[in-house]
């Protein structure tokens, strides 16, 4: 474990100590039994969720961007200060009313956590399937790099031929993203296809008829690609 991390725990759990230290000394005898214990779990809760999150927290959950961050801290923030505030302002108060103030406001920031998650699973959930439709483009243009590249490799090919790949490649760039079984199914289907093109242009002239006819239904493939959208 590491050493700050070891200081972390050290503060929280010190500071935990010495706030029910406090409220144990600081306790008044008039205070009753089931205020004192209901004080008690309300500050610790407080406590520890404010400074739980701020000294235990990994540098990894404060990085979200999709804007629920703030809201986590501005629960993490205000809640502290109306629990602080409702033990001070209620305590002339009945022990129920002031369970039931300390009940609600528990509720509003329970409910406040199961939308911040709720907001993050569901970006989270979009940024995944934006990856995963623009790695089937990102695989269509390293295939047909890798054609080009294979071209290079032997300069007894047509100008035709290398013109002709060299559109398809100019074409790759322009291809929007799609989600839809269909699109997934000819791009793979387009790397499937240019990479027996690269295979077989290292003896064109033996597969010639094979790898133009291979070339033409690249090209198709990319235009039903590039007519193919979002579902």
């Amino acid at each position: 474990m590491k050493t700050k991390t070891i200081l972390s725990y050290l503060a929280f759990f010190g500071g935990l100590a010495l706030l029910i230290s406090c409220l144990c000394i600081w306790r008044g005898e008039t205070t009753a039994d089931n205020v004192f214990y209901l004080n008690l779990v309300v500050s610790c809760a407080a406590y520890s969720l404010f400074f739980g999150n701020l000294l235990l927290s990994r540098p990894s959950d404060n990085t979200d961007k999709s804007g629920s961050w703030g809201i986590k801290w501005f629960a993490i923030i205000l809640y502290p200060i109306a629990a602080v505030a409702a033990i001070i302002l209620l305590a002339p108060f009945a022990f129920l009313i002031q369970l039931m103030v300390h009940l609600g406001l528990g509720l509003l920031l329970l409910i406040v956590f199961v939308a911040v998650f709720g907001i993050t699973a569901k970006v989270k959930s979009v940024a995944t399937e934006q990856k995963a439709t623009r790695e089937g483009i990102q695989a269509m243009k390293r295939a047909i790099s890798s054609v080009q590249d294979a071209i290079l490799d032997n300069p007894d090919i047509p100008a035709n031929f290398r013109h002709k790949v060299d559109e398809i490649e100019q074409a790759l760039r322009y291809l929007s993203p799609s989600d839809s079984a269909d699109a997934a199914e000819l791009e793979d289907r387009f790397v499937e296809t240019a990479t027996d093109i690269q295979i077989g242009l290292s003896a064109f002239e033996m597969n010639r008829e094979r790898l133009e006819i291979s070339l033409q239904k690249l090209d198709r493939l990319q235009n039903q690609r590039k007519n193919t959208y979002s579902n």
